[in-house]
């Protein structure tokens, strides 16, 4: 089960319909260092004072402090559902907490302009629901919000639309196409989990960071555009996206966090940006298919276990600012033949190196002072270090 399904069965049973999600998520990694994460999250419920809710038709509602109105549920048969801007001459402004969860009846919904806010699990599991027209009033999706809707196949988020909340479209698999408007500035965490039909994703230059898990387990995305703007690249953002074949990360960029790419098999091109600073825990690791990567000078940070595992990683050069080669970095590299360190690395750690049996010879530099015992564990015998 994957992160959302983890989240899921721990929050869809609680009764509260305030509901606030106090979230955070601690990585404990398997004794190998980078093994699957587990996501442990706290949830909490926060003391409020509900509305009585009013009955109109086969619309429940309550009525905010404002005079408008937020929908509560619906009663009536209508499959295609158009949400109308006033009920009882009430503006429409907010669908609730679980106002249609699970109505496998709804096959398409219509939110009208008047909505500004489409609250947590509004329409999770409405497993028929194949088609969402969000309003332009829209301006924050949140957590859960359509969190598996399976045949959802297509949604467009308007430009008013400020953020995506925390698995708000997580375990939609027949989801195949996602247009971002123009003014998301951050896709939270878990935002497109699990998406498996999702082929490609433009990430417009107004967001400025990509949540933990955004879009991992999308496992037919084959194409993606990071904006402009993104400054973070969230720990597993995009892990186990095996269809993914190529990335590159714009100037931007400062830090790629751990297991950002962990597992993406099919991924033979990375272009790192030239403003990244931090290469995180596993950020690449397993990435099977990568065959060469140049760090770029603006790197101080290399992260244990990196790139292990990419087994037909030839080529390695390493840019100017990176001091230490952590635990397990480039370990398991069996392709690797060629790998250039620079001045500024004062140390090679545990097992560095290790089985990277295609390496013949390597270069320390003086200025290394520290270097592991089993660095190169596992190599050739005829490896030569000089």
């Amino acid at each position: 089960m994957n992160h959302a399904g983890r989240l899921f069965k721990k929050i869809t049973g609680m009764s509260a319909v305030a509901l606030a999600l106090v979230m955070s998520a601690v990585i404990l990694p398997a004794d190998s260092g980078i093994g699957k994460p587990v996501l442990i999250v706290a949830a909490a419920e926060t003391d409020s004072t509900e509305s009585d809710t009013i009955i109109s038709e086969d619309w429940e509602y309550e009525i905010l402090e404002d005079k408008t109105i937020s929908v509560t549920g619906y009663t009536g048969s209508e499959t295609e559902l158009v949400i109308p801007e006033k009920i009882d001459e009430y503006e429409v402004t907010k669908i609730a907490y679980k106002a249609f969860f699970g109505n496998t009846d709804l096959t398409a919904v219509t939110i009208p302009d008047s909505v500004e806010s489409i609250d947590i699990y509004a329409f999770g599991e409405c497993t028929n629901l194949d088609s969402v027209a969000l309003g332009d009033g829209v301006k924050r999706i949140d957590d859960f919000a359509f969190c598996g809707c399976v045949n959802l196949a297509a949604v467009t988020i308007p430009d008013s639309v400020r953020e995506i909340g925390y698995w708000a479209f997580s375990e939609c698999a027949g989801l195949t196409s996602v247009t971002i408007g123009s003014a998301v500035e951050s896709i939270e965490s878990g935002a497109f989990d699990g998406c498996t039909g999702l082929t490609t994703i433009t990430i417009p230059d107004s967001v400025e960071s990509i949540g933990r898990w955004a879009f991992s387990y999308c496992t037919s995305l084959s194409s993606v555009t990071i904006g402009s703007s993104v400054e973070r690249i969230g720990r597993g953002a995009f892990e186990q996206c095996t269809g993914l074949t190529a990335i590159t990360i714009p100037d931007s960029v400062v830090i790629i966090d751990e297991s950002a790419f962990k597992g993406c098999t099919n991924l033979t091109s990375v272009t790192l940006g030239g403003a990244v600073e931090r290469i995180g825990y596993g950020a690449f690791a397993y990435c099977e298919s990568l065959a060469s990567i140049t760090i770029p000078d603006s790197v101080k940070s290399l992260g244990d276990f990196a790139f292990y595992g990419c087994a037909d990683l030839g080529s390695v050069t390493i840019g100017g600012a990176v001091e230490a080669i952590g635990e397990g970095t480039f370990g398991f590299c069996a392709g690797l033949t060629s790998v250039t360190i620079p001045d500024s690395v004062e140390s090679i750690g545990d097992y560095a190196f290790e089985d990277c049996t295609g390496l013949t010879d390597i270069q320390i530099p003086s200025g290394v002072e520290d270097i592991s015992s089993t660095a190169f564990e596992g190599c050739s015998e005829e490896l030569a270090v000089y």
